[in-house]
């Protein structure tokens, strides 16, 4: 009788691993197969010529975090410590404040998904809000945290996850940085990261191609010598080409990604037009829109996405191929 059982136990152990891994496996197949059946678009963002620089209503706490809500609002994350949301409205240039948690949670990174907000503190416990985005329709969904913290996040609409940048800490010594994803279906965390990156092979692609690094860094000798930091600030899903763009405010630099983790490509901002780049995301007819942080005079920069066929014989910067 304990023999039937022990076998019938060790029978129910290996299913249920052989079904977690097919389960595993499916998903991995799937997700593959939604990056590499994307129909891209091709085309261009000439960062010298923004369309627009919307300099945005005086009151306004610095924020450092933005998403694109539909064509006339922006959401946009208050600063580092604080709890609140401020929904934009770039037609009128007014705002409302949200306040989705209680005063003593500390926001640390936020996505919209339709109509519902994703709110994750600075433990990484997870909330959902709905309409009114008030503690009162604010509710926890998460039952495990991670080993990381977020630094910002984005969602990304083809596989139904959310992508993440995580603090880096020891930047002077740490060269690697990754994005992890967090499962909307399942509701949590994946373990592994979506993709790895070294910030030497960021440094070498843009040797590679020719483009000028004016960035500096600190070493490990405490040294300060020309190169990249990459301290990602934002992150963001291009809707028009699935690329993941992960901007740097401390280096003024953009990194482009496919989703396998390869390098497309890589360009600096000009200080003069973005003087504290903080937020990024896209509009859905794939124009970039990056946030300036001020305390004096907050803004919102947007470059045109333009397709190859309206360019042919034009001029620019070509970016995002």
């Amino acid at each position: 009788m304990k023999r039937q059982l022990a076998f019938s136990l060790v029978l129910a152990t290996l299913s249920f691993i052989a079904t977690k891994a097919i389960e595993s496996y499916g998903v991995d197949q799937f997700y593959e197969y939604q990056a590499t059946h994307f129909q891209k678009e091709s085309g261009y963002f000439d960062l010298q010529h923004p369309v627009s620089i919307q300099y945005l209503p005086t009151g306004l706490i610095p924020f450092s975090e933005i998403s694109s809500m539909d064509s006339l609002h922006l959401m946009a994350m208050q600063g580092s410590g604080l709890n609140g949301l401020v929904r934009l409205n770039s037609d009128s240039n007014s705002f409302s404040i949200l306040s989705p948690l209680k005063s003593t949670q500390h926001l640390s990174a936020f996505v919209q998904v339709d109509s519902t907000l994703y709110l994750f503190d600075d433990r990484m416990d997870v909330y959902t809000s709905t309409f009114p985005y008030d503690s009162s329709s604010t509710r926890k969904i998460s039952q495990e945290r991670p080993n990381w913290k977020s630094n910002s996040a984005c969602f990304h609409q083809a596989t139904h996850r959310i992508y993440f940048n995580p603090e880096v800490d020891h930047p002077e010594t740490n060269r690697l940085r990754a994005v992890y994803t967090f499962n909307l279906n399942k509701n949590r965390f994946v373990s592994e990261p979506l993709f790895s990156y070294d910030v030497d092979a960021v440094e070498r692609f843009a040797s590679e191609h020719g483009i000028r690094i004016h960035a500096n860094r600190v070493t490990s000798l405490k040294d300060t010598v020309l190169g990249l930091t990459v301290i990602p600030s934002a992150i963001a899903v291009h809707p028009k080409t699935n690329e993941v763009y992960i901007l740097s405010a401390i280096d003024h630099s953009l990194v482009v990604f496919n989703q396998f983790g390869f390098i497309t490509n890589y360009s600096e901002l000009d200080a003069g037009l973005f003087p504290n780049p903080t937020g990024l995301t896209f509009a859905q007819n794939g124009d970039l829109l990056i946030s300036n942080e001020d305390f004096i005079k907050n803004s919102i920069v947007r470059i045109s996405w333009n397709k190859l066929w309206q360019s042919k014989g034009g001029k620019g910067l070509v970016f995002g191929r």
